[in-house]
């Protein structure tokens, strides 16, 4: 194994691989090797800090070494090299729409298998009183099953965002697909062309897509970076008649990131970046004794009182990496989620902008997939978050947003 040196601000990181192939099943595995190292009291040596190996297969799983799943370090750069790695399009469920549509899902009677099959697997379960002790009626009407316990008709689509909806499930899956094919998303203008329905009914469609995408009750633990940046019209290329606001940040919202070694990504607005409010959301997202990497901000310099490992670099003086500290992963989403608001949706208020952070981070949560795993996936999430009309416009109404943010 030929070993590859490179020197970084901070420890030391060695770097090796190889490939071979398993005697068992004939798999090409590329193997890994890093070990960091730190100067030594002897100047002429260095101390081991830690280590660890592991393998990817041709097919982006990763196998462990030693029990270096447990070091945070080697699981990020694993799940880094794996990426590159899985690079076929049937490995990170990747399908045309024309595949979909003409193939997977040709009708209305594949879409409702389809959809019951990704919430139900194969069990349908009744909404009303939670029982699987139901049956198929005959003709569909006034739905597609029948509870023997509580004696009540349901379908698929109760508690989700399709209940009561009169769009075709099939449309549905096709707009789901859609929004995951964009990796900056699809305007509810474009999705309107699409499917061939009404811009009202396609932006609302979308919004409740983006409520099932919300997902912020997970606790990370780890090597977690954190940044925050300002979504919003940009004032300063305004004429000065037009200018609504001074400085360049009021008419803005200000928008927290959390990202993971392992890539998990959550972003969610915030009222302000005071150290009570940036504390609050660490302790009620991160586990204690996680590493925390973040910028030079005064308001996380309490950190490490609050029981975290913390490091950070000053990007005020260019610093942008300083060992394994870097903040460069989280603010690779805000590249995302800024060329989305200029280049797909050109605005997003205040009001929804956080259905847009869920959406946007979904997806890269997701990976680059929009097949019927992605869909699937999707899907599931949809049960318990029925969004309707009036709760979408009506509610919650603009001076309550401050409290939605403070949450």
């Amino acid at each position: 194994m030929n070993l590859t040196y490179s020197k970084r601000s901070g420890p030391i990181l060695f770097g090796g691989l190889g490939d071979f192939y398993e005697e068992s099943d004939h798999r090409r595995l590329t193997d890994f090797l890093y070990i960091w190292l730190s100067e030594g009291e002897d100047p002429h040596e260095d101390e081991i800090v830690t280590g660890g190996g592991f393998s990817i297969t041709h097919d982006g799983e990763i196998i462990y070494r030693d029990g270096s799943e447990l070091i945070p370090e080697v699981q990020f750069i694993a799940n880094r090299e794996a990426r590159r790695s899985y690079a076929s399009d049937a490995g990170r469920d990747i399908i045309s729409t024309l595949e979909l549509t003409d193939r997977l899902i040709p009708d209305e009677e594949a879409a409702i298998d389809f959809v019951e099959e990704a919430i139900w697997e194969g069990v349908p379960m009744c909404p009303h009183c939670l029982s699987t002790d139901t049956y198929r009626t005959l003709n569909g009407k006034p739905m597609r099953h029948r509870c023997r316990g509580c004696r009540k008709y349901f379908s698929v689509k109760i508690g989700t965002p399709m209940e009561r909806t009169m769009l075709p499930l099939r449309t549905w899956i096709i707009a789901i697909h859609l929004m995951h094919t964009g990796r900056k998303g699809i305007s509810a203008i474009q999705l309107r062309k699409h499917l061939g329905i009404t811009y009202k009914t396609s932006w609302f469609l979308e919004h409740r897509i983006r409520k099932a995408m919300e997902d912020d009750n997970f606790i990370m633990s780890g090597i977690v970076q954190i940044d925050e940046t300002y979504v919003g019209p940009n004032e300063r290329w305004k004429r000065a008649k037009d200018k609504l606001h001074d400085r360049w940040q009021e008419g803005k919202v200000l928008v927290m990131g959390f990202r993971d070694h392992n890539g998990r990504t959550v972003l969610f607005p915030m009222p302000d970046t005071t150290r009570r409010t940036l504390e609050a959301q660490i302790q009620a997202r991160i586990e204690p004794g996680s590493t925390i990497y973040t910028d030079g901000h005064q308001g996380y310099m309490n950190i490490p009182n609050l029981g975290y490992k913390h490091e950070w670099v000053n990007h005020s003086v260019g610093e942008f990496v300083d060992g394994m500290a870097t903040t460069n992963g989280i603010e690779s989403c805000w590249t995302l989620l800024k060329r989305g608001y200029v280049g797909t949706f050109h605005y997003m208020s205040a009001k929804h902008l956080h259905r847009y952070c869920s959406e946007f981070a979904f997806r890269l949560n997701s990976g680059p997939g929009n097949g019927l795993e992605t869909i699937a996936r999707t899907i599931r999430a949809m049960v318990g978050k029925r969004l309707t009309w009036d709760e979408l416009v009506c509610g919650p109404p603009e001076q309550s947003r401050d409290a939605h943010l403070a949450t």
